[in-house]
């Protein structure tokens, strides 16, 4: 995909770069992220890597760093292309996990954080257990409320992934 580029998608780049800042990651996510949907949703094609640079105006070194980063996370996968003639090493074409989105990579992470607070509730309980009976009141309040919303955000998550 000689020349593709990100000119007349702004808004969504920037929806983007909003999304993974709240995910913990660089503004520059975004716009690599939105590059690969991009070119999947409008062209139904796969990025590599010097495509991506040029279409962000980001070094490869950069672009590699954040396709890597997208790629543990989930949200991307990459294939070599086969299609690549002569000698030298095979390009890597980057596209979005079927079933992946960043609605349940967010959904995960609130899971993730909601679990944390959970353990730590749990070393405060038994902190206070013995010491402090209204601060053991709160603390489970606190744990069941928590544990609630794991179990509704864990279901809302498989339905999601199975979209």
């Amino acid at each position: 995909m000689p020349g593709f580029n990100l000119q007349g998608f702004n808004p969504i780049v920037r929806l983007f770069e909003k999304q993974v800042e709240w995910l913990g990651l660089s503004r520059n996510a975004g716009q690599i992220l939105a590059a690969i949907y991009i070119a999947k949703y409008r062209d139904n094609r796969k990025l590599n890597a010097e495509q991506i640079a040029s279409a962000t105006s980001y070094s490869r070194s950069n672009v590699g760093l954040i396709l890597s980063q997208l790629e543990a996370l989930g949200l991307i996968y990459g294939d070599m292309d086969f299609s690549q003639t002569g000698r030298g090493r095979r390009r890597i074409l980057y596209s979005t996990e079927e079933g992946s989105s960043l609605a349940s990579l967010s959904i995960k992470k609130s899971i993730d954080r909601l679990e944390e607070s959970i353990r730590e509730i749990d070393s405060l309980l038994i902190l206070y257990n013995s010491d402090s009976p209204d601060m053991t009141k709160m603390l489970k309040k606190f744990k069941k409320e928590a544990e609630t919303a794991v179990i509704s955000l864990t279901e809302l998550y498989l339905k999601e992934r199975a979209r």
